[in-house]
C-alpha cells in the first residue's frame, strides 16, 4: 500500500503517466482523477497487494485486505475526510443476499465500518445505472426517466431514502443518473466535467480505415496520459473533448488520409 504522504505511486499531482495503472488510463476516470487533484484530494492507495493474498476465499481475503489499508490509513489520519471511491457490492455494509436467500459475503465498507467503528456514508451509483440488467431496476429507472429529469436525483419515502434492487437495505443512497446522449459522437456526461466539443481538422479524419486522435496538454511530458481520444474514421463524425487549456494532438494508425 502506498504509505500516508507518499504520492511517489502516482507519479507527482501534477500530471499522470501511463504506468500508474488501469483507473487512471482509463477514459472515463482520467476526468475524476484529474478533477480531484485539482480540489486538492490526496490520491492514496488501499487494494490488495501480492504480500496480502492469501489461501481461502479471493472474494473475503480482498475485502479484508482492502478495509484492514484503509483502517491503517484513517487510523494515522483520523481529523481528515476520505472519498473512498468503489466498484458495486464494495460498498455495501451488510453481507448481500444470494438467489437461495443465504448472506454471501461481508464486502469492505461493512468492514470497514467494524475495524473503525465509523459508519460510512455508502452510496451506490450502479443498481439503477444505465446498464442494470434486472428488469425491476430497469422499469423503475425508466419510470423516473420519464419525468424528464435534468440531474442526477435520490428517491425518498417516508422522509427516508430509498434503495431498490441488489443493493436494497445494504447501501445509504442510491442515485440515479441522467440518461445519457450522445453529442457529436461522443457522451454527453464529459460536458458535465468542464469539457467542450471541438471538431477534429479535417486533414485528421481518413479517407480509408482509422485513426486514433489523442489531445495531451501542452505542458506534460510525453510520459503523460491523454485528456480526450478518439477513434475517427469517415463517416463517423467524432469530435474531441477537450478542457479549456491548450493541448497537443496525436495521431496513430494504419489509414489513408486525404
Amino acid at each position: 500500500m502506498v504509505e500516508v504522504g507518499d504520492t511517489t505511486g502516482m507519479k507527482g499531482l501534477d500530471r499522470r503517466v501511463r504506468a500508474e495503472g488501469e483507473a487512471v488510463a482509463n477514459e472515463q476516470d482520467r476526468p475524476r482523477i484529474r478533477q480531484s487533484l485539482a480540489l486538492g484530494y490526496r490520491p492514496l492507495a488501499y487494494e490488495e497487494t501480492a504480500e496480502q493474498r492469501v489461501a481461502g476465499d479471493p472474494i473475503d481475503t480482498r475485502e479484508e485486505a482492502e478495509a484492514t489499508n484503509l483502517a491503517a490509513v484513517i487510523g494515522h489520519m483520523p481529523q481528515a475526510r476520505f472519498l473512498i471511491y468503489v466498484g458495486y457490492s464494495h460498498a455495501t455494509k451488510v453481507p448481500l443476499i444470494d438467489e437461495a436467500g443465504q448472506h454471501t459475503h461481508l464486502w469492505m465498507a461493512g468492514r470497514l465500518q467494524q475495524k473503525t467503528g465509523i459508519d460510512p456514508l455508502t452510496i451506490d451509483q450502479t443498481g439503477l445505472g444505465e446498464t442494470n440488467s434486472t428488469l425491476a431496476s430497469r422499469t423503475l429507472r425508466d419510470v423516473v426517466l420519464a419525468t424528464n429529469i435534468a440531474r442526477s436525483v435520490i428517491l425518498f419515502g417516508a422522509g427516508k431514502p430509498l434503495s431498490f434492487g441488489r443493493y436494497r437495505d445494504h447501501v445509504d443512497l442510491q442515485v440515479i443518473h441522467p440518461a445519457t446522449h450522445v453529442v457529436h459522437g461522443r457522451p454527453d456526461w464529459l460536458l458535465a466535467v468542464g469539457r467542450h466539443p471541438v471538431p477534429p481538422d479535417p486533414k485528421l479524419i481518413p479517407s480509408t480505415g482509422r485513426v486514433l486522435a489523442q489531445a495531451f496538454l501542452a505542458n506534460e511530458g510525453a510520459d503523460a496520459i491523454p485528456v480526450d481520444e478518439v477513434v475517427l474514421e469517415a463517416g463517423a463524425p467524432r469530435w474531441l473533448m477537450l478542457p479549456d487549456q491548450p493541448v497537443r494532438i496525436v495521431v496513430s494508425g494504419s489509414t489513408s488520409l486525404p
